[in-house]
């Protein structure tokens, strides 16, 4: 209402009636601030602090572009904001807000985002080596640190099929185990240094390889003259489990070698040899490996029957020839001695026996010669044999730990006419003891250059000969 006045003393009083239209108020949009960490997303009620004048109810309509990260409306009216992928720092984005009445506004949230370490991120490895062969893997050469840390391997798990190793440069060092062949695997773990860890696995691959053989040596033992056959093999192994074979045996050096088709050796030691022998053989696994080995062998020796050879007829009496008189002449003359096959140096005796006819009696010495003492007056065609035993087995005291021999010898043709016609060989002779060792002594009445013989009957002494004058003695 309102009065009004004529300034007369009037007065009247009237009202207003108005009409007053509504205008909406803009919102007003507060500014925010958050925190949050590293990879870490975190939501924001950026309309906790904003206003409307009309009291409107408020809620916000868009959010402009973080630089470090993004930024999503949430139907409650709140702001989720994810900063990028291991992004620690600030970052800020802005959001708009109205009043449902046309009224809007703007704000902005700045965020700080809070440094966190990374785990680094182990990336699985593959490798491949040959059996019975050491590998190392360079395992850190395919991970990563989001970081930029420095990677360290810190662990090693033991694989089923060989052994892994760190060294102090990262890698890591596979062997696999013994003649393995096939896959295998472990895992290992790095560390970034600030409490980041990760794990990744190792696949091995091994390829075959062939693994030689191993030959372990022999022995065996046989006797003399015997052949003996050996199995070299069964004592000789091969690590991937391949038949073997015996591809060659090399000469013995006291026999011969024989690799026979069943894969064994026959050893034949040389005639009569007796001792300690070898010789080496190979063997193969068919697929490349070879290994030597060696055999030794003992032959032991065996007692061979003595041989008496005939003797030739060079310088010495054979079937035949005519003795007249009294005469001793020796079977032997370095041409042909009576042989023992064996060959081990052993003497032979001859105890004497009586030939044929009576025609004489034939003697032996130590030294294997041979003689034939025959009487006076005996004229008869002769020959023998030689029945030939040990010398050991007639010394001693029935030799009276000697014999004596005579080096003597009459050349064919050389006839002896009566006393001092002709002088013989000078002779001398040697005295054997019973353990086979030679003692020269001289006999300076043996050995008188000037002395003359006489034929005759052997006197049995010193081998004299004696005969009686104008005696004929050929050969």
């Amino acid at each position: 209402t309102y009065t009004i006045a004529d300034g007369h003393g009037g007065t009247a009083t009237a009202s207003v009636a108005l009409t007053i239209s509504a205008e909406n108020d803009a919102p007003a949009a507060a500014n925010d601030t958050a925190t949050t960490a590293e990879d870490t997303a975190v939501s924001i009620a950026v309309l906790s602090n904003d206003s409307d004048p009309d009291g409107d109810t408020l809620m916000v309509s868009s959010v402009g572009t973080a630089t470090h990260g993004s930024a999503v409306v949430n139907p409650n009216g709140t702001v989720t904001y994810m900063p990028a992928v291991n992004y620690d720092g600030t970052d800020s984005f802005t959001y708009t807000l109205t009043d449902g009445h046309g009224g809007s506004a703007t704000g902005t949230v700045s965020v700080s985002v809070t440094a966190v370490n990374d785990a680094p991120a182990a990336v699985n490895d593959t490798a491949m080596t040959a059996e019975d062969t050491a590998v190392a893997i360079a395992v850190l050469s395919n991970d990563t640190d989001p970081d930029g840390d420095t990677l360290s391997v810190t662990g090693v798990s033991a694989p089923p099929h060989g052994e892994a190793v760190l060294n102090a440069n990262g890698t890591i060092t596979y062997t696999p185990a013994a003649n393995y062949n096939g896959t295998d695997a472990f895992t290992y773990t790095i560390a970034d240094g600030h409490g980041g860890t990760a794990a990744a696995s190792v696949a091995l691959t091994i390829t075959a390889e062939n693994d030689a053989p191993a030959a372990g040596s022999d022995t065996t033992t046989t006797a003399e003259d015997t052949a003996v056959s050996i199995a070299v093999l069964t004592n000789d192994t091969d690590p991937d489990g391949d038949t073997l074979t015996v591809s060659a045996a090399s000469a013995a050096t006291h026999g011969t070698t024989l690799v026979n088709a069943d894969g064994t050796i026959t050893y034949t030691p040389a005639a009569n040899y007796n001792g300690l022998d070898s010789f080496t053989y190979t063997i193969a696994d068919g697929h490349g490996g070879s290994a030597a080995g060696t055999v030794n062998v003992s032959v032991t020796a065996v007692n061979d029957a003595p041989a008496a050879a005939n003797d030739a007829p060079h310088d010495h009496l054979h079937a035949g020839v005519e003795l007249r008189g009294c005469r001793q002449l020796h079977l032997h003359h370095q041409r042909r001695p009576w042989r023992d096959r064996d060959g081990d140096g052993q003497r032979h005796h001859d105890p004497g026996e009586r030939c044929p006819g009576r025609c004489g009696r034939r003697r032996r010495d130590v030294r294997g010669h041979g003689s034939l003492h025959r009487g006076a007056g005996q004229r008869q065609r002769c020959g023998w044999r030689h029945p030939v035993r040990k010398w050991r087995r007639y010394a001693g005291a029935r030799q009276r730990g000697h014999q004596r021999e005579w080096n003597d010898h009459l050349h064919a043709g050389a006839e002896l006419r009566g006393p001092g016609q002709r002088r013989l060989h000078h002779r001398r002779w040697a005295r054997r003891q019973r353990h086979g060792d030679d003692q020269r002594d001289r006999d300076r009445r043996q050995r008188s250059a000037g002395r003359r013989r006489r034929c005759g009957n052997d006197d049995g002494r010193h081998g004299g000969r004696r005969r009686g004058a104008g005696q004929r003695h050929r050969r």
